[in-house]
């Protein structure tokens, strides 16, 4: 009998080790697959990342743009106000009409969803012969723009 329990004791301690032994590995296992999960987010992120600061870079190239089309319509402003305020100067209609335009016309500005993709939404006259002050705003497309 002595040497049944002896057998029995020692394939106890064998299924048991081989247990831990399974344990362990599916653990390691688990750790390994979460570490390399882990890894692909991060390249992911990083790719997200880098995405953003470019088109970051893109729209503060754009805002630049348009701040700089802002002033020059402020400085037309400016210019009108004192063409036609308390004394007024003697000024041509074709030049007010100008001024009119460059303080009204800030540029394009990129297309936000209510017009076709590949145009701006611009503000400028028929033609040099129709220079209204207030002309139409209208939506162009990005090629005719050149």
């Amino acid at each position: 009998m002595s040497s049944f329990l002896a057998s029995f004791a020692e394939s106890w301690r064998d299924a048991v080790r081989d247990v831990l032994l399974i344990v362990v590995s599916i653990v390691i296992a688990f750790a390994v697959d979460a570490w390399w999960e882990e890894l692909g987010e991060r390249r992911q992120e990083r790719g997200h990342l880098e995405a953003l600061l470019a088109e970051f870079s893109v729209v503060r190239a754009g805002l630049d743009t348009q701040l700089a089309q802002i002033e020059r319509s402020r400085q037309a402003t400016e210019q009108i106000l004192r063409l036609t305020g308390p004394s007024p100067s003697d000024v041509s209609a074709d030049s007010l009409a100008r001024l009119i335009n460059d303080s009204f016309n800030i540029g394009a500005f990129p297309s936000s969803g209510g017009s076709p993709a590949g145009t701006s939404c611009v503000w400028s006259p028929h033609s040099d012969s129709e220079r209204l002050p207030l002309g139409p705003i209208g939506c162009v497309a990005e090629s005719s723009r050149a």
